[in-house]
């Protein structure tokens, strides 16, 4: 009669710890950045959870380790690497989910869209924390905005106080929309 060793058939490779950092990491970047009370309880919650979560899973890496198994130890640290490799990818797409969610589904601004008809439209994207810097979302079909104010204001500019502090120094997303951050 043969007898398999208790340590190989608990020691197996695990791809939820990973699957789960990853998940938390892309809510905490992409609706950590919307505007709202949901924010605030974000980022607090990152800010304690985070760098605990990141100390639980070293540890239980180095038990696991102590323990000679291999796999699972291997599978905890993944869960702490793959996340720090994804933030900075994660962070070039935010923007993008956050023009995605607010086309779509309406949310991530502050106050009501705008009417459809003006050539111009500015959407507040500011996260609401007091000392942030204000960050509209332009949607300009007339693309005035990415020029630098040389003559004057365009029409579909008039009476908009913006436009003078935004005019050149906007980030393009796509199409017609644009990030100023004043």
């Amino acid at each position: 009669m043969k007898i398999a060793s208790a340590s190989g058939k608990f020691d197996r490779w695990m791809w939820w710890p990973t699957a789960c950092t990853v998940a938390t990491l892309a809510l905490f970047v992409f609706v950590g950045e919307l505007p709202g009370p949901l924010n605030i309880v974000l980022v607090l919650w990152a800010i304690v959870a985070g760098p605990a979560l990141a100390l639980l899973l070293i540890g239980v890496t180095c038990v696991l380790a102590l323990r000679r198994r291999p796999r699972r130890a291997a599978s905890t640290l993944l869960a702490v690497a793959v996340p720090a490799l994804l933030l900075i990818p994660m962070e070039l797409m935010a923007d993008y989910v956050h023009l995605a969610l607010m086309l779509t589904f309406g949310i991530g601004i502050i106050g009501p869209m705008p009417p459809a008809g003006p050539p111009v439209a500015v959407y507040d994207w500011s996260t609401g924390f007091a000392g942030t810097n204000n960050r509209l979302l332009i949607h300009d079909i007339t693309d005035a905005i990415a020029q630098p104010l040389t003559n004057g204001v365009p029409p579909a500019w008039q009476g908009n106080g913006w436009f003078g502090e935004c005019a050149g120094k906007v980030q393009h997303l796509i199409g017609h929309y644009y990030i100023c951050n004043d």
